[in-house]
């Protein structure tokens, strides 16, 4: 028996990946879980806003609005706690501004490696967005820890873009068939800060209270 609230159930059998609409049972968990409503999310983006043009640091910056509702809507229209979340991310864009450049094209056609990270077409029936790492297919010599990250970061910066995904979440497969100590030497202290550092800022993987970003991580 599912334990879902009924007013959310999917009404629907099957979600793809790529969706151009928000289903019926999507749009009220937005409104129910979220606590997003039309008049809300206009008075929020406004007040955080306010915020970022008060601030030292963000006051010459101008967010995107669809930008702002991704934060509010992992803080569930939290102002403060969102304002929090973008300034923190502000930082780590200044301070690890080479993890944001972009990446040549022509890697992707030619480098296998570059595919260690993919998403699933299916979603899950709660909508969750299903996201596939293989860190077997990763080969150092072929490409650069550096491009690893970048990639890294574009993968969820861009899930995280998708509104579907920011209602619902990610659920993460890790598959760890092939991984060799030429990967797992990149497990460094540094490294590992680092990666936790991103999830927690930009891609809210592990906060102090779990996200509602990230539904569960399977380990295989």
């Amino acid at each position: 028996m599912s334990n879902q609230n009924p007013a959310i159930q999917n009404e629907e059998k099957e979600l793809p990946f790529h969706m151009n609409y928000i289903p019926l049972f999507v749009q009220r968990k937005c409104e129910l879980e979220l606590k997003e409503t039309p008049d809300r999310r206009t008075q929020s983006i406004q007040e955080l806003r306010n915020f970022l043009k008060d601030d030292e640091a963000t006051k010459d910056i101008w967010f995107h609005e669809d930008f702002l509702v991704q934060y509010l809507r992992h803080s569930k229209y939290n102002t403060h706690k969102a304002f929090t979340y973008l300034r923190k991310y502000y930082i780590l864009r200044n301070n690890d501004a080479n993890l944001f450049e972009s990446l040549p094209d022509e890697i992707f056609l030619t480098l296998k490696s570059t595919k260690f990270a993919s998403v699933l077409p299916k979603r899950c029936p709660d909508g969750c967005t299903v996201l596939l790492i293989q860190l077997g297919k990763w080969d150092p010599d072929e490409l650069p820890f550096d491009y690893f990250k970048r990639i890294a970061v574009i993968t969820f910066s861009q899930l995280f873009r998708d509104p579907m995904t920011q209602i619902n979440g990610i659920k993460v497969i890790y598959d760890f068939d092939g991984t060799r100590m030429e990967q797992l030497k990149y497990g460094t202290p540094r490294n590992l800060y680092l990666f936790y550092y991103m999830a927690f800022v930009e891609m809210y993987s592990w906060p102090v209270q779990r996200s509602p970003h990230f539904k569960s991580k399977y380990f295989v």
